[in-house]
């Protein structure tokens, strides 16, 4: 008999790390030594409840990763040469740390996987863990799809299509599991409701959006800023009604659809 995970929490963080307060079990001792990513998704998730399974799935997707520590730990290797890198600054660099991160802090022991796969990063995470539950592999599933940008971004990073608005970042985290309520949720569009995005389009193509009627949210235009894998970030998840989730890769397009509330 096929098991149908639902989406049974979500929450949306779109901020700076210092406004966002330390949970109780990130001792400050650790959060000093981790990239400020991983302090982020360590604030979002706290909101999502307590008592996780022991056996809970992470998976965070993101484009970019920790950039704050790559970049620290470049630099020290562009001006003191190889033995000027940090150890820390290399171990927090790196994709998966945020997971391990999460997982050590939380005491979680079900499978592990972050997600890189630029604008489709969020919604390849939200897959990975519909067949983690779906499967039974997992009990539940701790969903992040997240992005933080610094100067260094703003400067490497082209926002898409001439989008109105800066780099920015934020975090979408979600519990997905097997309660009787929550949003049931899967691949592909239905067009039952309105559709999110990441935004990122060119003034044009937002007029064409408007002139053909489309229900449309855009990450960018509800937070006034750009960020990879955004359009998790970009779903009203206090509504009642369906949606479809959008998001690009390259030219490939991934679609999530999100049914209504129980």
């Amino acid at each position: 008999m096929p098991l149908n995970p639902r989406i049974i929490a979500a929450v949306t963080r779109v901020s700076s790390v210092s406004e966002a307060p330390r949970p109780a079990w990130l001792p400050a001792s650790k959060a000093r030594r981790l990239d400020p990513l991983a302090v982020m998704m360590c604030t979002t998730v706290d909101q999502l409840g307590p008592a996780w399974h022991a056996e809970t799935a992470v998976v965070v997707g993101t484009a970019w990763g920790c950039v704050a520590s790559t970049h620290r730990f470049t630099e020290d290797l562009r001006e003191h040469g190889d033995a000027g890198g940090s150890p820390a600054a290399f171990t927090a660099s790196v994709h998966h740390h945020p997971a391990g991160v999460l997982g050590e802090l939380l005491n979680l022991h079900g499978p592990v996987a972050t997600i890189s796969s630029g604008g489709s990063s969020g919604l390849a995470a939200l897959r990975w863990a519909l067949l983690m539950v779906g499967s039974g592999r997992a009990p539940e599933a701790m969903v992040i799809a997240a992005d933080l940008a610094n100067p260094w971004v703003s400067q490497m990073a082209a926002v898409p299509g001439g989008c109105p608005f800066p780099i920015g970042g934020g975090v979408c985290a979600l519990r997905v599991g097997l309660a009787a309520s929550g949003r049931l949720f899967g691949i592909g569009a239905r067009g039952e409701g309105p559709w999110c995005d990441a935004g990122g389009a060119t003034p044009a193509e937002e007029r064409a959006f408007a002139a053909a009627g489309e229900r449309r949210r855009s990450a960018a235009a509800i937070h006034r800023q750009w960020w990879p894998s955004a359009a998790l970030a970009a779903v009203a998840w206090d509504a009642v009604g369906p949606c479809d989730v959008r998001e690009r890769g390259g030219r490939q397009d991934l679609d999530v659809w999100i049914g209504r509330q129980p």
